[in-house]
C-alpha cells in the first residue's frame, strides 16, 4: 500500500467512509455546518446582487442619470442638447415637461408626477407598457400600475388631472381646472415608480404650461456612477441659470441603503463560516482524543509525525472540500427557489411580502454570480485546511507512551 493513498484512506474513513463512532460523526457535523454557511452565503449574496441589478437596470433605466432644468425656449433647449451630444459618456438626451399632478376619479385621489414625453422617449418603457404602445395621444396617460389600481383605474377609463399651480399657467383660462385624460397604457416596473409616474405627450404637458417654461432635459449616460463627476462637468459649460442634478440626489440613498445592506449581510453570514470554521477545529481535537491511542499504534508501526499532521489536514480538507462543494448546490438551489419561497409566503400569509411603500422593489430579485460560487467556497476550503493544522500539530505531538498506557 503506497504512503499517499493510506493518508487519503485514514482521512476519508475518520470523515465520511468510517463507522458510527465519535470522530465520523463529529467529522460530519463539521461538513453540515459548513455546508449550511457557505449555501446560506451564496443564497443571500445572489438575492442582494439582484437588488443591486434591479436598482441598475431596472430603478435607474426609467428615470434620467442626469437632469438639466431652467428657464429657457425651445430653441435654447435644442442647442444645449446639440451641444452636449459630443460627449462619449452620454448615450442619450430629450427634453421633458414635468409636473405634480392630482388625479381624480369620483371619490378617489392620489399624487404623483406627470412627465411629459416625446414618442421617441417610449423606447426605454416600451417592455413594462402593458398593453405595449408607440404613441402617445393628446390626451393619453401611462400610470404606474400601483397608481391605476389604487384608484381603480384599467385601460380606457377616463380620469381627471389638475397640474400644480407653479407650471400651470395662471394666466391661462384653464388654470386650476382639471384636465381630463384617457389611461392609455399601464406601466409595471415592480419598483416604487409604478405608484409615483404617470406619462403624458409632451405637446399636450407643454400646452399646459407658460409661455416661458420651466421644463427640463433629461440625459442617460454609460455607467451610471459617473454620474456625479459628468454633472460638475456639465454644471460647469452651460450657461448660468441652468442646474443639474444626478440620481444620486433622488435614488442614491436607495443605492447607498442597498449597498449597506449587502455590506452588512455579508459580514454577518462571514461570521457564520468564521464559527463553521472553529467548529472544524473543536470537532478535530476530539478526534484527536478519541484517535490517540490509535495514532500511537500507527506510529509505533513506523507511522512518522510528518504523516499524522498530513492525515488531519487531509481530514479538515476533506471537510472544507464538502463544504464547498454542496454548500454551493444548497446556494445554488437556494436562489433558484427563493422567488418561488416568497410567492409561497405570500400565498400562506394573504399579505405580500414587499411593497414599494417601503421596499424598492415588489418581488424578489435574483442574480446568480458564478464568480461568488468560486471566491465563496475556495474561502471557506482554505480556511477549513488552515484550520486543521492546529489538532493536526497537537495529534503530531501527541506521546506514544501516554496514548498507549490510556489504551489499557
Amino acid at each position: 500500500m503506497r504512503p499517499r493513498r493510506l493518508h487519503w484512506e485514514i482521512a476519508l474513513r475518520q470523515t465520511i467512509t468510517g463507522d458510527r463512532g465519535l470522530s465520523t460523526f463529529l467529522s460530519r457535523l463539521s461538513a453540515i455546518g459548513m455546508v449550511v454557511a457557505v449555501g446560506l452565503l451564496l443564497a443571500v449574496l445572489s438575492i442582494m446582487n439582484g437588488f443591486e441589478r434591479e436598482m441598475r437596470e431596472r430603478i435607474l433605466e426609467l428615470v434620467p442619470h442626469i437632469t438639466i432644468r431652467g428657464t429657457a425656449d425651445e430653441s435654447a433647449w435644442r442647442e444645449i442638447e446639440s451641444s452636449i451630444a459630443s460627449i462619449a459618456a452620454i448615450t442619450n438626451s430629450e427634453t421633458f415637461f414635468d409636473a405634480d399632478g392630482l388625479f381624480i376619479r369620483g371619490r378617489e385621489a392620489a399624487v404623483a408626477r406627470v412627465v411629459g414625453i416625446e414618442d421617441a422617449g417610449l423606447g426605454r418603457y416600451q417592455r413594462l407598457l402593458s398593453p405595449s404602445i408607440d404613441s402617445l395621444g393628446s390626451r393619453d396617460l401611462v400610470l404606474g400600475k400601483s397608481l391605476a389600481e389604487s384608484m381603480n383605474l384599467t385601460v380606457g377609463d377616463p380620469v381627471s388631472v389638475l397640474l400644480s399651480p407653479s407650471y400651470t399657467d395662471t394666466s391661462a383660462s384653464s388654470s386650476g381646472v382639471a384636465q381630463r385624460f384617457r389611461v392609455a397604457s399601464v406601466l409595471h416596473s415592480g419598483t416604487e415608480l409604478d405608484r409615483q409616474l404617470a406619462l403624458g405627450a409632451q405637446s399636450t404637458i407643454a400646452a399646459l404650461s407658460p409661455s416661458v417654461r420651466q421644463n427640463g432635459l433629461s440625459v442617460q449616460i454609460r455607467d451610471v456612477l459617473q454620474a456625479p463627476g459628468l454633472r460638475f462637468q456639465l454644471s460647469q459649460s452651460l450657461p448660468i441659470g441652468l442646474w443639474v442634478s444626478d440620481w444620486t440626489a433622488t435614488q442614491g440613498n436607495l443605492y447607498r441603503a442597498i449597498q449597506l445592506s449587502r455590506q452588512i449581510v455579508v459580514l454577518l453570514l462571514m461570521s457564520l463560516i468564521a464559527i463553521a470554521v472553529f467548529n472544524i477545529v473543536t470537532s478535530l481535537i476530539l478526534v484527536v482524543t478519541d484517535r490517540r491511542p490509535a495514532i500511537a499504534m500507527l506510529r509505533t508501526m513506523g507511522l512518522q509525525k510528518a504523516d499524522v499532521t498530513l492525515v488531519f489536514m487531509l481530514q479538515g480538507g476533506v471537510i472544507g472540500a464538502i463544504g464547498g462543494l454542496l454548500g454551493s448546490a444548497l446556494g445554488f438551489l437556494l436562489a433558484l427557489s427563493a422567488p418561488q419561497l416568497s410567492a409561497l409566503l405570500e400565498w400562506l400569509s394573504g399579505q405580500p411580502l414587499l411593497n414599494t411603500q417601503v421596499y424598492p422593489l415588489d418581488f424578489v430579485p435574483v442574480d446568480i454570480r458564478w464568480s461568488d460560487f468560486v471566491i465563496v467556497p475556495g474561502i471557506a476550503f482554505t480556511l477549513a485546511l488552515l484550520a486543521s493544522s492546529i489538532p493536526a500539530r497537537q495529534a503530531a505531538a501527541a506521546s506514544i507512551s501516554d496514548a498507549l498506557s490510556q489504551s489499557r
